[in-house]
């Protein structure tokens, strides 16, 4: 029988292929450019504590915005985080331990990379 309740699979779980969605509630990807510098790519603090307040909530699934896959695709001064070298990878990683830390084992933390092209001559 169909609940009378809107929305009311909402807050049950899900699950997506191999991957168990804690609720239905998605924070979809947002472009917080809090890398210390364009060319560097890497997540500052600021940035992990965003994330991290955010895990907090309760959200099912957080998908990280933009992320740069290749130093020679940089295409603006933005500060997109960045993908092609070790140093970047501890801020994420940071990021990604926050479901683990936060109870209820909520989700994963899917990102979401921007492949530009090759840039230049």
């Amino acid at each position: 029988m169909p609940s009378t309740r809107p929305y009311s699979h909402l807050f049950s779980p899900w699950q997506i292929r191999h991957t168990k969605i804690a609720n239905r509630v998605i924070f979809g990807p947002v472009c917080p450019t809090w890398v210390r510098s364009p060319h560097e790519g890497v997540f500052t603090e600021q940035a992990v504590a965003y994330y991290e307040e955010r895990a907090k909530t309760g959200i099912g699934m957080i998908i990280l915005g933009g992320h740069l896959i290749d130093k020679d695709t940089i295409y603006t001064p933005a500060g997109f985080p960045g993908l092609w070298n070790e140093d970047q990878v501890e801020g994420l990683a940071r990021v990604a331990r926050l479901y683990t830390a936060v109870p209820l084992d909520r989700s994963t933390v899917p990102m979401r990379r921007v492949c530009s092209g090759q840039m230049g001559p």
